[in-house]
């Protein structure tokens, strides 16, 4: 039994492997996004970015937090200084973003501290 499990467990693991090598995604990470994915998309606004390209992040932060057993809103960052919540990404012109990134509750909390549970969307700007 042991022996079947441990030969099904590398099975699927060289399958995995084997289906990800040489692929080149269309994509960046799941939790960021490129001057070239803004560029292609007809986004005017931050906002409009991530709901076209990444609309499960906007959604994130209705999550409760591993971390934090309140509920925090994700923060927005701009060139590193914080710019305000979610809905001031509608503000942000999409021509002028770099490269947005999300960074998880808990990723957000170690690096900005504890009102930081929802996450934070990180806005580089040209």
């Amino acid at each position: 039994m042991r022996y079947c499990l441990c030969l099904f467990l590398i099975s699927a693991f060289l399958i995995e492997c084997a289906s990800t090598t040489g692929e080149k995604s269309t994509r960046g990470s799941r939790y960021v996004i490129t001057l070239e994915e803004i560029t292609e998309s007809s986004a005017t606004n931050a906002y409009e970015a991530i709901q076209i390209l990444r609309p499960g992040l906007l959604n994130r932060d209705q999550r409760r937090s591993v971390d934090m057993w309140s509920q925090t809103g994700v923060v927005v960052y701009v060139n590193e200084l914080r710019y305000g919540n979610k809905e001031s990404l509608r503000a942000i012109s999409a021509s002028q973003i770099a490269e947005i990134k999300y960074l998880t509750g808990s990723e957000a909390t170690l690096k900005f501290g504890s009102d930081h549970g929802g996450g934070a969307f990180l806005i580089k700007v040209k």
